[in-house]
């Protein structure tokens, strides 16, 4: 497992899809949190999150001033 550190702009398309992915998994399915989660904070924000393979496992937004 590798963890990674991106600003939105350098995120690939596969990284940021799977970090999509894994945000609706986690809020949406597990938490039942039906809400709109694009809420533009990703372009200004450092996004901290765990590669294992191709696959993103774990992640996390830390925003930025």
């Amino acid at each position: 497992m590798e963890m990674k550190s991106k600003f939105f702009s350098e995120l690939s398309t596969r990284e940021l899809y799977e970090i999509l992915k894994i945000r609706a998994e986690i809020f949406v399915v597990e938490q039942n949190c039906v809400y709109q989660d694009m809420d533009d904070k990703d372009y200004d924000s450092l996004h901290i999150f765990y590669e294992d393979g191709e696959r993103v496992v774990a992640k996390e937004i830390e925003d930025t001033p």
